[in-house]
């Protein structure tokens, strides 16, 4: 889904927002999309921690996910429920705005949208990491 330009720059007002409140309220487990993390950080993550698990003669176990169609699976239920859980009310209003009434043409074709993110968006990885960080947190209760 492309956005023009305007878009683009209302999703940046947003994202300048928003991103404070991000780094207090997802997990610390999410590398992705996040400033000051990379791939290169989690691996090192895994790689350490693996090493300690076999100097300290622990059982280790390893899960990677790739999910396939992320960002177009994205259920806006567990989004907006993040979202008015994290965000200050008129933040969650203007997302939950952002969301409704998505419409996708192709051709003659016309769609509603009702679930994922725009991949192009500058918010799409905030917006992703705010679905899927009831995950991280379950994961990390566990």
């Amino acid at each position: 889904m492309l956005l023009p330009a305007i878009g683009k720059i209302f999703e940046k007002c947003i994202l300048k927002r928003i991103e404070q409140r991000n780094e207090e309220c997802i997990s610390k487990k999410q590398y992705g999309f996040r400033k000051g993390r990379s791939c290169e950080d989690c691996i090192t993550t895994v790689v350490h921690n693996l090493e300690k698990m076999r100097n300290s003669s622990k059982i280790a176990a390893e899960i990677s996910l790739d999910i396939k169609g992320a960002f177009d699976h994205l259920e806006w239920g567990s989004l907006k429920k993040g979202v008015y859980s994290n965000y200050p009310r008129c933040y969650a209003n203007v997302i939950n705005s952002y969301l409704s009434d998505r419409k996708i043409k192709y051709h003659s074709a016309t769609a509603t949208l009702e679930r994922g993110c725009p991949q192009s968006g500058v918010l799409s990885g905030s917006i992703w990491n705010l679905g899927y960080n009831p995950v991280l947190k379950f994961l990390e209760k566990s």
